[in-house]
């Protein structure tokens, strides 16, 4: 019998996670790839693939190391020759991902056929290739970063040939080469310049970009300024990086109404872009941007960009109904709760759907219900859990249960104490909240005098949660 540890189960290894994460038509041609003596002469790994195979199709069933090994080897255990097997099989699965990913880029297969032809000095193999290669190219319809690579590519080597042919009256085409290359190098630069923007306003990064000046002024030239992704990305860019990015967000904006060759993954950007710097502009106080936000997320659900790996995250769910109640687009709003449900992750479905029913629930005042739902879960997610605090604290006060609200504020001030992920800022936003809601609930609501103070205090503060609640609260009564 192996020792215990030779038993261990399998399926919380990088080779079981990756085979997992194949579809069945993948695994099948996994099993191909393993099975061709071009990638693979030893038998070992095809016959664990099958074992495993097998077990990923029966939906977790897999057996400890000790089986495994008894379907390679007849003999005795070893586990030198079983992590062998583990280990050949795991840089076969690698490989057979990198082979996929090429095998989907027939424009980069063939300008890797052009190089070797011209390598080879091949020269009488080069034109009938080279049309090929720009047929496969004239039919992209996403002409992204990738696209003006691959053409750089493809001229580079027909810049090859024509050196090959010594041909001094042949046009040389370095000119397109050099095009090709900048427009490639300006779209990921400017990409990556708009993220850096982005992270230094959450994350404080101090880095710089190298070239960025240089990169700008080609991005406005008119032969770069009409490709879509470099005309999207550089007013991104400038939306983030100016005092008021509105005239770029604006520009932006009508770029992606009126251009029909946007690439999809520079279409997401913009979209997303567009969408925080609505939100940035919202906690700014600039409320009509509220319904700007709206319609772009609406544009962005309906054109999937929202989802990935189709399913929406928790965070564009709880803003939808957030942004939808805020409008007053109640029946909306329910509709998008109920409707887009079974979009959420698994792991966070049944939490964001209660919180948000919850939240809805609370708009239409239906008070003993709120209760019914947030009493039933805890979340882990932590910005999810203060939030969901805040709403039990909120549908205390408009039930006058003072005695839970109290007893919930206490040890939600203990929570913010306590949570070391939660930022200087949104501690003192909720503390404020915290405050402001202890006060109003204990003060004399016949005393003009306290109230009016008290709504002083309320107005030169300038960081609090929920502010716009506690602004309706106030008026309620009466100051």
């Amino acid at each position: 019998m192996p020792p215990v540890e030779k038993q261990s189960l399998i399926q919380d290894s990088k080779l079981v996670a990756l085979l997992q994460s194949l579809t069945p038509p993948e695994r099948k041609r996994l099993h191909q790839f393993v099975i061709s003596p071009y990638f693979n002469t030893d038998d070992k790994p095809l016959k664990l693939l099958n074992v495993l195979i097998k077990a990923v199709d029966s939906d977790g069933l897999y057996p400890n190391k000790a089986v495994l090994y008894s379907s390679l080897d007849k003999g005795r255990y070893n586990d030198v020759k079983m992590r062998r097997a583990i280990s050949d099989l795991l840089k076969l699965a690698e490989d057979f991902l990198a082979y996929e990913k090429y095998r989907e880029d027939h424009a980069h297969q063939l300008s890797d056929t052009l190089h070797a032809i011209n390598t080879r000095g091949l020269t009488r193999h080069f034109e009938v290739n080279y049309s090929l290669a720009k047929t496969v190219q004239g039919r992209s319809k996403n002409k992204d970063a990738g696209y003006y690579y691959n053409e750089f590519l493809l001229e580079a080597e027909l810049n090859q040939y024509i050196e090959l042919k010594k041909e001094r009256t042949q046009e040389k085409n370095i000119s397109n080469v050099l095009f090709h290359l900048n427009a490639f190098y300006c779209i990921t630069t400017l990409r990556y310049a708009c993220a850096i923007e982005h992270y230094r306003n959450v994350l404080h990064m101090e880095q710089e970009v190298d070239m960025i000046d240089a990169v700008l002024a080609l991005s406005q030239k008119e032969t770069f300024a009409a490709i879509a992704p470099i005309a999207a990305y550089r007013h991104i860019y400038y939306m983030l990086r100016e005092k008021d990015g509105t005239p770029h967000y604006q520009h932006l904006k009508e770029l992606l109404n009126n251009t029909g060759d946007i690439p999809a993954a520079t279409e997401r950007d913009a979209y997303i872009f567009s969408i925080n710097f609505c939100v940035k502009q919202i906690n700014r106080g600039q409320l009509d941007y509220l319904r700007e936000v709206f319609d772009l997320y609406n544009i962005a659900l309906q054109k999937d960009i929202l989802f990935d790996k189709n399913e929406l995250s928790p965070w564009d769910y709880k803003n939808l109904v957030t942004l939808g109640l805020r409008l007053k687009e109640q029946s909306w709003t329910e509709k998008f709760i109920k409707d887009y449900r079974d979009k959420l992750p698994k792991e966070n479905r049944s939490n964001a759907y209660t919180f948000n029913l919850a939240k809805f629930y609370f708009y239409i005042r239906r008070y003993d219900d709120v209760l019914k739902l947030l009493q039933k879960v805890e979340y882990d997610d932590v910005f999810y859990l203060l939030d969901s605090k805040t709403l039990l604290i909120k549908t205390y006060y408009e039930m006058d249960e003072y005695a839970a609200l109290h007893s919930l504020i206490s040890s939600f001030r203990a929570l913010l104490r306590r949570k070391r992920t939660i930022s200087d800022a949104h501690r003192r936003n909720y503390i404020n909240l915290l405050n402001f809601i202890n006060d109003l609930s204990r003060v004399d609501t016949r005393d003009k005098k306290a109230l009016e103070e008290l709504k002083k205090d309320f107005e030169k503060t300038t960081q609090i949660a929920d502010a716009g609640w506690l602004r309706e609260k106030f008026e309620e009564l009466g100051v």
